[in-house]
């Protein structure tokens, strides 16, 4: 008998430690572009880090962002740390979708910029996703369109207007960014019996997806 509770404990436990872990995954991200500062255009780069706790909760539940940190480089300005969110899957507008596509979905990234103001100031955007066939959502998915604002609610298309608007991007046309975007993933908080490589590709197939199956729709995803 008492062998048979041992093996029931020992099942619980596991049951009770795959349900309580999820794939959680760590990266960096740079985005190089220009600001729109106070009406003056000035070349600028944000080093981020992001941290998804639960990939599957950030995929499927709008309210489930991922925590950014990182440090904000603006020409002739003092550099300052950012922190904040990133939530996918966000609602789209009319507006806010590329002229081409009738629906779409962004992934918005909200920087609070800690520079010591007494009114805190904010760095927020949006990049788009969608399965719009051209090459131009490669620009879409890797193009931040942003805004430096007090309010970090704005409606999405305010991001696009010529008073708003920042870009920053991904430069994935250079070796080294995607070299470092992949090699800084830190996947933690598995369950056991999975390995490393199936949870980066399962974010890159939640993130980039469309993109696969835009190009590339004899993939199995």
């Amino acid at each position: 008998m008492q062998k048979y509770n041992y093996l029931f404990s020992v099942l619980c436990f596991f049951s009770v430690s795959i349900s309580a872990q999820a794939d959680g995954i760590r990266f960096e991200e740079t985005m190089a572009g220009y600001g729109s500062v106070d009406g003056i255009y000035r070349e600028m780069r944000v080093n981020l880090n992001v941290n998804i706790d639960d990939i599957d909760a950030w995929e499927n539940n709008i309210n489930h962002t991922a925590n950014i940190t990182g440090e904000m480089i603006i020409d002739e300005l003092p550099t300052n740390t950012v922190t904040g969110t990133l939530n996918i899957f966000s609602q789209s507008t009319t507006q806010s979708c590329p002229p081409s596509v009738s629906s779409c979905y962004h992934l918005v990234y909200s920087m609070k910029i800690n520079d010591g103001s007494s009114i805190p100031n904010y760095f927020v955007g949006f990049k788009t996703v969608s399965n719009g066939a051209g090459f131009d959502i490669i620009d879409d998915l890797t193009t931040l369109q942003a805004c430096f604002t007090q309010n970090p609610d704005l409606p999405l298309e305010d991001y696009l207007t010529d008073d708003c608007r920042s870009t920053i991007q991904v430069e994935w046309w250079k070796n080294w960014v995607l070299w470092d975007f992949y090699w800084s993933f830190d996947v933690y908080n598995k369950p056991w019996y999975r390995w490393d490589i199936s949870v980066i590709l399962k974010f890159l197939k939640v993130v980039f997806g469309p993109v696969a199956e835009t190009y590339f729709d004899w993939l199995s995803w």
